[in-house]
């Protein structure tokens, strides 16, 4: 039953699935898709494959809540929202130990998707991008009408912001818009270029 525990894991973590987009499936022409997975004691092996051609290849060990890639030796910590819980907080680490990034699914409007803060670092533990998702419902049908609106950040190595971008995206469709103001710094904090985009997305008025 862990087992099973660190499958939906990987899973959720990693974002396997059979499914691929049809331009990619119709420019391959390989048929179709299937993931596999083996069981070998502590180590699972993911494979994507196709009647005749193996696409990808990936090999975890399971260590408690911890995976290991067995070949970037990145490991992935998931920390479950709640019991049973599709979803939660997951913090991956470069194989140094350093945290890679800590990102988040919630349950919101009745699916599990990208909510809150994300945060990346570098090899030195130094913090260079962070995206937030701020969701809403665009219409009255559930998690299907989500609307994300996503403000990414970058940042320069000794810490200072280096640019600001506005995107919005539906949940269904995997979209990702520029909106809004954009803006570029130099590393003293003076803007040096801005951008502005409409929105894509305009919430109802109550």
């Amino acid at each position: 039953m862990k087992y099973l525990f660190f499958i939906l894991l990987i899973i959720i973590v990693f974002g396997f699935t059979n499914s691929r987009s049809k331009e990619e499936t119709k420019n391959r022409a390989l048929g179709s898709i299937d993931t596999i997975y083996i069981h070998q004691g502590s180590i699972l092996k993911v494979i994507i494959k196709t009647k005749e051609y193996i696409l990808e290849e990936k090999e975890y060990f399971l260590d408690n809540e911890i995976i290991l890639d067995t070949i970037t030796l990145e490991k992935t910590k998931f920390i479950p929202e709640g019991p049973g819980a599709l979803g939660g907080k997951s913090i991956s680490y470069y194989e140094n130990g350093q945290i890679k990034e800590e990102i988040q699914t919630k349950n919101e409007f009745g699916c599990w998707m990208d909510s809150g803060l994300f945060e990346y670092f570098d090899l030195k533990g130094n913090l260079t991008k962070t995206v937030y998702y701020d969701n809403w419902k665009n219409e009255d049908d559930g998690c299907h009408s989500t609307v994300h609106d996503i403000t990414q950040k970058e940042f320069y190595i000794e810490g200072q912001l280096k640019s600001e971008k506005h995107y919005q995206s539906a949940y269904e469709e995997g979209e990702l818009n520029p909106v809004g103001e954009w803006k570029f710094y130099n590393e003293k904090g003076k803007t040096i270029r801005t951008k502005r985009y409409k929105r894509v997305y305009l919430k109802k008025a109550d």
